[in-house]
């Protein structure tokens, strides 16, 4: 083997790497790029980043959409809403296909049975994982308000 060969690799694979080290940055920055964060304040739930942006009916169903700065990344785990004891596992991204937001659809008289001030919060899988998502207490007056 040359001297010239081995060159030729030790290049190569540099730039291999930071081909994928670019494909790996690009998506994340695009995310990033993605969210400008809200002056209002008052509008966010004590939680920072994390809001019940809106609580619709919608035929014999409440959506209640969340949204995040940190995006809810496709995995190949159930997300969960969790609302005081209750789970709900229907969930779909919003028409816009962004990350930063999932919709999840519970039962009209199930959301009817739900108590003003139970805590809200999104977590990946069947067993509470590392990363809860926290949404602050449920407000039933959102229902058919936009923040």
């Amino acid at each position: 083997m040359s001297m010239e060969h081995c060159s030729l690799c030790k290049r190569m694979g540099l730039s291999l790497a930071l081909l994928l080290f670019l494909a790996w940055a690009a998506p994340r920055q695009h995310l990033w790029a993605q969210h400008t964060p809200s002056k209002n304040t008052s509008a966010r739930q004590a939680e920072g980043e994390n809001t019940i942006r809106e609580i619709r009916t919608v035929g014999g169903k409440v959506e209640i959409e969340v949204t995040s700065a940190a995006g809810f990344p496709v995995r190949d785990e159930l997300v969960i809403l969790r609302i005081g004891n209750q789970e709900f596992t229907q969930s779909r991204p919003p028409k816009d296909g962004s990350l930063n937001a999932l919709i999840f659809t519970v039962p009209a008289e199930t959301f009817d049975k739900l108590s003003d001030g139970n805590e809200v919060s999104v977590h990946y899988g069947r067993n509470a994982s590392a990363e809860v998502r926290r949404f602050g207490k449920l407000d039933k007056k959102l229902r058919g308000k936009k923040k």
